[in-house]
């Protein structure tokens, strides 16, 4: 059996591999892979309580009625406000007050999937506690939210803290 081998006229062999090369190039040019929407996320930490006279907070004047609507609580307390940015399948975490450990009581926000311009939002509060000497972690809230991007937030009830109990306002956009 023999063998032909094919030459393009009027060109030597060597010019072709610089065709071929040219040809190829854009298919041999890395994905950008972080190209994964990223998504804003915020959460208003609120403290709920019945205490009685505390006054309203003014930072949450626009808030204040349909919370106090919502849940059983007549005072509501803000006590951090925490922005973050997470890809898809990434965590944004922030610290929460209270907790047996100092710093053991943890928000996670994972955007899972955004669906025109509804994000879904895995929301977890976990807690770490002291076992026998050694710390674990204890997930005390675990959700899943279909908040609308830009939309109006929504309030998930968190741990007892203090005289009351935490209340967490997520709100999330994506381009």
């Amino acid at each position: 059996m023999t063998t032909k081998r094919c030459y393009l006229p009027g060109r030597s062999r060597g010019s072709v591999l610089p065709i071929v090369i040219l040809v190829l190039a854009p298919f041999l040019q890395p994905r950008d892979v972080s190209a994964a929407p990223i998504v804003t996320l915020q959460a208003q930490v609120l403290l709920a309580s019945n205490q009685t006279g505390v006054p309203p907070d003014p930072r949450l004047a626009n808030l204040i009625a349909q919370l106090r609507t919502a849940l059983p609580y007549s005072s509501f307390q803000l006590v951090s406000a925490p922005r973050g940015r997470a890809a898809l399948g990434q965590s944004w975490r922030t610290e929460l007050p209270g907790g047996d450990v100092p710093g053991g009581r943890v928000l996670e926000l994972t955007p899972m999937a955004i669906d025109r311009a509804a994000i879904q939002i895995q929301a977890r509060v976990v807690q770490a506690k002291i076992v026998q000497g050694k710390t674990v972690p204890e997930t005390l809230v675990n959700t899943t939210l279909r908040l609308q991007s830009g939309g109006p937030p929504v309030v998930i009830g968190g741990p007892a803290y203090q005289n009351g109990v935490l209340v967490i306002v997520i709100s999330a956009s994506a381009p």
